[in-house]
């Protein structure tokens, strides 16, 4: 993958850097030298660029992302095929993953502000109700697919400066039908996915709900509610009924209430979730109301 560093794709894109590796591609950071701009280019493993239907859907996969106009979502520039394969050209956000951070902050034994969690939280379920209303579900929510952008001052007073940004929109749905999943590989993380979509079911937009209560669970508490290693332990939790630690036995400055918006955002029945990301931040949006005066920082 390295080998690629340094090279041009396309006569236009040139490999600065890798910024990480996934299941389905590597993403590098680029220079556009036609824009004269920075790009994330997410180059795909060559075994799914030999399947003919994977390479229709990425097509289709990609005009719809790029339709996504939304300020806490990641915008998609370009696809292409080169000589190295397979391409997506995104925008490229240089603040880190949310992964990232949370393994920093984990390492120092510090939890972040509650208020900064509910803004990367709400900024998150802004994305997904504007994508669940183009009828875009992500299924992939999780930390490693959000972005933390920096900004010069907040967005909006109260808020500190800076935004969470969701990326990959569309590419997991990429591996459903195309025969790439028989192998016991699952689509999304299993200890981010909803327990339909751990059984397979159809999915909407409260599949993402769940993935971004546990994101959410995460944010506040710096540990899981479940570290699942299999989807089958996954499977076999969900359908014993488990439910996870109540956070505020864990972290003793964290309210009632913030337990109360995690067990409706991770309730195993869809229909006693939040009917709509939108209702999801709109009870976020009041529990930062409710902790007005609890002390915040700059994400260092």
């Amino acid at each position: 993958m390295s080998s690629l560093i340094g090279q041009t794709i396309n006569n236009r894109y040139r490999i600065e850097a890798i910024i990480g590796d996934g299941g389905m591609g590597t993403v590098y950071r680029a220079y556009d030298i036609n824009l004269d701009r920075a790009v994330a280019i997410k180059l795909m493993h060559a075994h799914f660029a030999r399947q003919e239907e994977f390479r229709l859907r990425l097509v289709q996969e990609a005009k719809t992302a790029a339709q996504l106009d939304h300020p806490s979502i990641t915008r998609v520039f370009d696809f292409g095929e080169s000589s190295e394969g397979l391409f997506i050209a995104m925008e490229y956000v240089s603040g880190g993953s949310l992964r990232n951070h949370l393994r920093r902050l984990q390492r120092m034994q510090k939890y972040l502000p509650l208020t900064q969690s509910l803004q990367i939280a709400i900024q998150i379920a802004d994305a997904l109700d504007y994508a669940h209303r183009q009828g875009i579900i992500h299924r992939d929510v999780k930390p490693g697919n959000i972005i933390l952008k920096r900004l010069t001052r907040a967005d909006e007073p109260g808020e500190q400066p800076f935004r969470a940004m969701l990326t990959d929109f569309g590419l997991v749905k990429l591996t459903e039908g195309a025969n790439l999943t028989r192998s016991g590989a699952t689509l999304g993380t299993p200890t981010y996915m909803s327990p339909e979509q751990c059984e397979g079911q159809k999915l909407d937009g409260r599949t993402d709900i769940y993935s971004l209560g546990v994101v959410l669970y995460e944010l506040v508490s710096n540990r899981l509610p479940f570290t699942f290693k299999s989807l089958s332990e996954a499977l076999s939790t969900h359908t014993k009924g488990v439910l996870p630690t109540p956070v505020r036995e864990l972290r003793s400055d964290v309210p009632a209430l913030i337990d109360t918006i995690l067990g409706k955002a991770l309730a195993k029945n869809p229909d006693d979730r939040y009917a709509t990301a939108g209702e999801f931040a709109a009870a976020m949006r009041s529990a930062i109301i409710a902790l007005e005066g609890a002390p915040t920082q700059v994400i260092a």
